[in-house]
């Protein structure tokens, strides 16, 4: 029992170090332009109405608001699952990870408005169109803050 509760104390700690670090960066401004950003907010929230969002989807998601996307996550804290193998970040990392390789789920509510400005996958994988659309190069080039 004792060791569950160091268990939980250091991935505690380890949370709010991570947490207190990520709070004194500067803040970012979204890489979209407000007419982007709106077109983009708008496509947001029929994707949130129509409950589609998924975790690749809120780490998208802020990264283009240009926040930190951590902040959309919970770390694990379960001493068994971290026991059996789980990561604290790992939801987080898997999101990031298809986020920035531009995988369908993550881009799933700005599919229309991609489609509409011409970068229609088709036989090409989104990766392809990164140069052609804002929220293609943004999500791109997003570096974490977290590394």
């Amino acid at each position: 029992m004792r060791s569950t509760a160091i268990a939980d104390a250091s991935v505690g700690t380890q949370f709010n170090a991570s947490f207190e670090a990520s709070a004194s960066r500067p803040a970012r401004r979204s890489p979209l332009s407000p007419s982007e950003l709106s077109e983009a907010r708008e496509a947001w929230r029929a994707a949130a109405k129509a409950r589609s969002l998924s975790a690749e989807s809120m780490a998208a998601w802020m990264i283009l608001l240009g926040k930190d996307p951590r902040k959309a996550f919970t770390p694990i804290t379960n001493p068994v699952k971290l026991a059996n193998g789980a990561t604290a970040w790992g939801s987080y990392e898997a999101a990031l990870r298809s986020a920035r390789s531009l995988e369908r789920s993550a881009l799933a509510p700005w599919a229309a408005l991609l489609e509409r400005s011409g970068c229609a996958p088709g036989d090409r994988p989104w990766s392809a169109w990164k140069g052609e659309h804002p929220i293609l190069k943004a999500l791109a080039s997003f570096q974490d803050p977290a590394a």
